[in-house]
């Protein structure tokens, strides 16, 4: 007597026998997941889907003030911010306690590496991606 412990759907069904699934190695399911399309959060909460009933609420309307920005722009404002604030900082010194500037000072490494952190890794998945 076999007795299947898994709910069907959330495991793979083994493959050529029993316990197929168990021995692809680490690799091999490396390469079926990159394989898979991307799944979008809306997706994942199920937010693309129509509403199954004729009383469900449809999602509200974006407000008129919700502006969508160039994500480029946005990075290069942000970078440019940073850089500015480094520069009067280097030049005029801190306006506040040495303590506290050297919290500022900290806080801002912290976005700045932060920053150079997202530029290579937005240069590396450009350049996997070809995009």
């Amino acid at each position: 007597m076999r007795v299947q412990y898994t709910l069907p759907g959330y495991e793979p069904a083994p493959q050529n026998g029993v316990g197929a699934a168990e021995s692809r190695t680490f690799q091999a399911k490396l390469r079926d997941v990159a394989r898979h399309e991307s799944v979008t959060w809306k997706q994942v909460l199920r937010l693309d889907r129509k509403p199954e009933s004729p009383t469900s609420l449809a999602p509200p309307p974006p407000p008129a003030s919700l502006e969508v920005r160039d994500i480029g722009a946005e990075r290069q404002r942000m970078g440019g911010l940073l850089e500015r604030t480094a520069d009067s900082l280097a030049k005029h010194g801190s306006p506040v306690s040495p303590e506290d500037g050297a919290k500022i000072n900290t806080m801002l490494g912290l976005l700045q590496e932060f920053h150079s952190s997202e530029n290579a890794l937005l240069a590396y998945n450009v350049n996997g991606t070809g995009v």
